[in-house]
């Protein structure tokens, strides 16, 4: 079986699309496509006129002294360029902790910024 955002194949190389609420139905089996649901379009959010200074500020206050750093962190990702140059390096963010400790959720919000402002260009 594949699985994409709109559709599956499943075993017999069929195109099985999912109902209004993202829920395909093959055979037996149920699966959930989050992206094919009109319930998720309620959640999308207007976050284009968040400057930088609520986002860092909504940053330190999810996340205190860690999310301090994930400011930094973005601001040395502006100038990695110069500051490679200058000190021969340029740090790298590595998180880590126990499951479910919002590891994933810092990643998101931090990058939040930067992809909507278009700040960076590719994240790969």
């Amino acid at each position: 079986m594949f699985a994409f955002s709109n559709l599956i194949i499943n075993k017999s190389n069929e195109i099985v699309r999912p109902d209004e609420l993202g829920i395909l139905y093959d055979n037996d089996d149920v699966y959930y496509l989050p992206a094919s649901s009109e319930i998720n379009i309620l959640n999308s959010r207007e976050l284009s006129n968040v400057d930088f200074k609520k986002w860092s500020e909504l940053l330190y206050k999810s996340y205190g002294i860690k999310g301090v750093i994930g400011i930094c962190f973005l601001i040395n990702s502006l100038f990695r360029d110069f500051i490679f140059e200058e000190i021969g390096f340029s740090p790298f963010l590595y998180l880590y902790g126990e499951p479910a400790t919002g590891k994933t959720s810092f990643i998101s919000f931090s990058l939040m910024y930067s992809i909507i402002h278009k700040v960076i260009k590719d994240i790969h």
